[in-house]
């Protein structure tokens, strides 16, 4: 997720997921990437501002684990060739739903 002391070994999140920016009532999909103990990275449809405070639905594996939503601050954000956006933010806060 990047350098520095917040970084931890991260692992793949292969997830259909749902974001918005935390004043916005409109959201957005996306594809999860991968994610640690404080760091998230995801492709979405729709950029989120660097620096802006966010929130992130990803959705659970029946059986496996539940769904859980994640507050992040938006690290970094940059079109993607094939279209969308690639989004990199620290988790703030997390809820689960299970």
């Amino acid at each position: 997720m990047g350098n520095g002391d917040r970084e931890s070994q991260s692992a793949p999140l292969h997830c259909r997921l749902v974001y918005r920016p935390i004043a916005a009532e409109a959201t957005s999909q996306g594809v999860g990437i991968r994610w640690s103990s404080n760091g998230i990275e995801f492709r979405g449809r729709d950029p989120l501002l660097d620096g802006s405070a966010a929130e992130v639905w990803i959705e659970g594996v029946k059986g496996v684990s539940p769904s859980w939503r994640a507050f992040i601050e938006v690290t970094d954000c940059w079109p993607e060739t094939e279209g969308g956006f690639h989004i990199k933010g620290w988790i703030k806060g997390i809820l689960s739903d299970g």
